[in-house]
């Protein structure tokens, strides 16, 4: 949510998550930025990258499930969501 990324960026812990132990730099060079690393803001991100040369930085949280699980860039659908599941749909039409 919107407060926790406000949250990080006034802790100093949003540069912590990115950067690791570098260094803040004195200014960021982007053409575009992208908050969710979604299906969605993957394929804008690859998008502009790609047709236009423009140089582009993807931003993505997860916050832990109560068992402690995450997933990398690709989002809740490509990741827990629809995509595991029509898969295992698939696989038990298949398996019948």
């Amino acid at each position: 949510d919107w407060h926790g990324v406000t949250r990080l960026l006034a802790t100093g812990k949003l540069h912590k998550l990115i950067f690791g132990s570098a260094p803040i730099p004195d200014s960021f060079d982007f053409d575009l930025v992208v908050i969710g690393g979604g299906s969605g803001g993957l394929a804008c991100a690859r998008e502009a990258a790609t047709d236009t040369d423009k140089k582009v930085a993807v931003f993505d949280f997860v916050k832990p499930s109560p068992q402690g699980t995450t997933w990398d860039i690709g989002g809740t659908c490509v990741n827990v969501g629809c995509i595991p599941k029509k898969l295992m749909h698939t696989a038990a039409i298949h398996g019948e």
